[in-house]
């Protein structure tokens, strides 16, 4: 088995290629696979971490306005050469798709070259790049059944749930297995303390600056709780000082880092999230059933973050809190209030991972040999 992973840009985009590569790679020890991307520092670090190659093809993100069209089209066609370059070199037996305009060129090569060509669709809301190549894939795997109605030919389109890679589920399975050994080794790894309720903010790979405001207009509120409460909170590397200094000046227990690997423990020692709603982030969520304040980027493609939380929130699955000036004071006020409310909480964890499928990464690497039968039978 030899694959081709084409995308990313963003840890989002990224981490459903990877667990569907771990997955092959667990089910087929001799897999050979190959990451095509941007290859900026983090998709690099986060890929190569992993134990997988990336190569770098040139890219471009399509905007708004017919002057922006000419660089698109020579950063796509300059792509173009490098993808089909290669694949034929590698000769892959699959292209699969991550999303983005970074997928563009390994998809478009693939389907050049005859290759069967499968898409990862993480969001409510295809997002353009997705939809585009829809015509050119074979299977478009979706998180949510939602997301058929936008692609040409729903036929094409399955529900397979957003992968997740396995060490998050099986971080959080050690925490809840034993007599609390793992748990407590997790957070100190942390430096938290047990016995208290556990905070975690995570404003995604980039950050988020305006979840990062409220949290420091509310740490003097929240530092009236410090007998009972501890955060751990992943800043993003613009805001890193800024918020490390806003901790460093009230008595909070709290871990303060610009990204966290390992968010498997996060979520296993964690009472109560407080992020974005990016597709990867959801799909984590759900998949360990950790009650969340979802915080949606109001400037996605599409506002494809609001409709992500609408459906949770909508089950009672989260709760979603619209990014306003004014969204401190409303912040502080629910954190509190959930975070007091160890029954509210449950309710939501237990929504939450109704609506989970921790085992997304195994539906699609089915998906993937079924797809393979069929393409060798067909040529056959």
């Amino acid at each position: 088995m030899r694959v081709i992973f084409g995308g990313g840009g963003t840890v989002g985009h990224l981490t459903p290629g990877l667990s569907v590569a771990e997955e092959i790679r667990r089910r087929f020890h001799d897999a050979d696979i190959l990451f095509l991307g941007t290859g900026k520092d983090l998709e690099a670090h986060v890929v190569c971490s992993n134990g997988f190659r990336l190569e770098r093809t040139s890219t471009s993100q399509l905007q708004a306005g017919a002057r922006h069209l000419p660089r698109f089209a020579a950063n796509l066609c300059i792509g173009l050469g490098e993808a089909l370059r290669l694949i034929g070199q590698f000769r892959p037996d699959l292209v699969v798709g991550l999303g983005g305009y970074a997928s563009a060129a390994p998809v478009i090569a693939a389907r050049l070259r005859g290759l069967p060509v499968l898409l990862l669709e993480q969001n409510s809301i295809p997002g353009r790049a997705n939809r585009l190549l829809a015509r050119w894939a074979d299977e478009v795997d979706c998180q949510w059944k939602y997301s058929a109605d936008y692609f040409p030919q729903p036929s094409k389109v399955a529900v397979t749930g957003n992968p997740i890679q396995q060490r998050v589920l099986t971080r959080v399975c050690e925490s809840q297995d034993g007599e609390g050994d793992k748990r407590d080794e997790m957070l100190r790894l942390f430096g938290l303390s047990w016995g208290k309720k556990t905070l975690l903010i995570a404003g995604g790979s980039q950050g988020a600056r305006a979840i990062n405001e409220a949290v420091i207009a509310s740490l003097p509120q929240f530092e009236r709780l410090a007998d009972s409460l501890q955060i751990i909170h992943c800043t993003g590397s613009l805001d890193y000082d800024r918020v490390k200094g806003a901790y460093a000046d009230v008595c909070l227990q709290a871990h303060v880092c610009s990204f966290l690997d390992d968010m498997g423990s996060a979520y296993a020692v964690s009472d109560l999230a407080v992020c974005r709603a990016g597709a990867t982030t959801i799909a984590e969520l759900t998949a360990v059933g950790l009650p969340a304040i979802l915080i949606p980027y109001p400037f996605a493609a599409d506002n494809h973050q609001h409709w992500n939380a609408c459906i949770l929130a909508d089950k009672g699955a989260a709760v979603l809190l619209p990014q306003t000036e004014q969204m401190a004071e409303k912040f502080v006020k629910l954190v509190v209030e959930m975070i007091c409310d160890p029954a509210w909480l449950g309710e939501i964890g237990k929504a939450s991972k109704n609506l989970g499928v921790p085992d997304a990464a195994r539906r699609v690497v089915d998906r993937i040999e079924r797809l393979l039968a069929n393409s060798k039978h067909h040529d056959a």
